[in-house]
């Protein structure tokens, strides 16, 4: 019995957070300078996340060197993104690009 009541307490909880957003959705209006800043949450998010997977090594040093495979795939990426705007062709050339890199050194 517990465990049932656990489970459906969880349950009211995780879908109560959920479902408050979705349903305050049409009623809550965000000034727009608020929602023009929060136009840039993900690009923020994606940068924190890929920044220290291509400047630092295993060791959380910075590596900013022509030995760095990512650094070197990223800057291909970049370069075709910059170039085509395309994000399909943007992700084949960055991955592509490394595992030649990886093949090559």
């Amino acid at each position: 019995m517990n465990d049932t009541l656990l489970i459906l307490g969880m349950f009211a909880v995780t879908y109560s957070v959920r479902l408050l957003p979705f349903a305050m959705a049409n009623r809550i209006r965000f000034p727009s300078w608020l929602q023009h800043a929060l136009s840039f949450v993900p690009v923020a998010a994606l940068s924190a996340i890929i920044a220290p997977i291509i400047l630092l090594d295993g060791h959380n040093a910075l590596n900013i060197s022509l030995s760095n495979k990512y650094l070197l795939a990223s800057i291909v990426a970049f370069a075709v993104s910059y170039q085509t705007k395309h994000l399909l062709l943007t992700v084949c050339s960055g991955l592509f690009s490394f595992f030649i890199l990886k093949w090559l050194f």
